[in-house]
């Protein structure tokens, strides 16, 4: 139970993320740093250490 909750924080905080980077941030030194918070977050939803 506690993984599948642990899992849906880190789906939100990627989405977040994620909707941070597309639609916010407008410099690429910006988007960048947003998308490499991404990769961790996306390994973690897939459960890969």
């Amino acid at each position: 139970m506690i993984t599948y909750i642990y899992i849906a924080i880190a789906a939100i905080l990627f989405v977040s993320t994620l909707y941070n980077m597309i639609f916010k941030e407008k410099k690429l030194a910006d988007q960048i740093n947003a998308a490499m918070i991404l990769i961790p977050l996306a390994l973690r939803i897939l459960m890969i250490k």
